[in-house]
């Protein structure tokens, strides 16, 4: 981790600083590792965190654990909700960027939040069909109506994330920042809340109930 990260720093640092002072292929390669290896991190920092809140795909070898099932590890069921931090990264640049980047991350912005919403979906369906152990804790009373909240608030603050960005390029374009927060302020509520707090739970519960 931390090699990745003084890596994409060094990288990042000739990125800005390095132009006139090195060859004129280096900023550019020094923009390819950037791009790949902040990627990758996008990818596999998630996984991690996905891993230690929700663990699948292991065994415990005299108190070791180790890997039997990558796709159970990189694809465990709290993976979706906490896929919103890519969300959240492009709906802060809206907040925080201004002109060009700004526009950029109204695109990544709509990218991310089509992926988060498949994987919900993608999860939500075929979790339950997979395991009658899951469909029985998800669909049985008073559980159902317990956990119905989650599945109408999530379709709620992505509807509404979905309206502000396509109103926000006619709005920064006339110079109206007006909305501009509210991606933002549904995307912390859909990651930290149902994310971390509501989902996670329920995933643990999943997996060790």
């Amino acid at each position: 981790m931390l090699t990745a990260i003084f890596l994409e720093a060094t990288c990042l640092g000739i990125m800005l600083f390095g132009i006139g002072r090195v060859s004129e292929r280096t900023p550019t390669i020094a923009t390819l590792l950037v791009a790949g290896g902040t990627t990758l991190s996008a990818f596999w920092i998630p996984v991690r965190n996905f891993w230690m809140q929700a663990p699948a795909g292991h065994e415990l070898r005299d108190g070791v654990v180790h890997a039997v099932d990558w796709a159970a590890i990189v694809f465990n069921p709290s993976m979706p909700y906490r896929v919103t931090h890519v969300l959240l990264g492009a709906t802060w640049l809206l907040v925080k960027g201004e002109g060009d980047l700004q526009r950029r991350a109204i695109d990544w912005a709509q990218r991310a939040l089509w992926l988060t919403a498949a994987g919900i979906g993608a999860v939500s369906i075929v979790t339950p069909l997979v395991s009658r152990r899951i469909f029985d804790k998800w669909f049985a009373l008073p559980e159902f109506v317990l956990l119905l909240p989650v599945p109408v608030a999530t379709l709620t603050l992505l509807w509404v994330i979905v309206r502000s960005l396509q109103g926000l390029p006619v709005r920064l374009a006339q110079g109206n920042e007006y909305g501009v927060r509210v991606p933002f302020g549904c995307a912390i509520v859909l990651y930290s809340v149902f994310a971390h707090r509501i989902f996670g739970a329920k995933a643990r519960a999943l997996d060790y109930g």
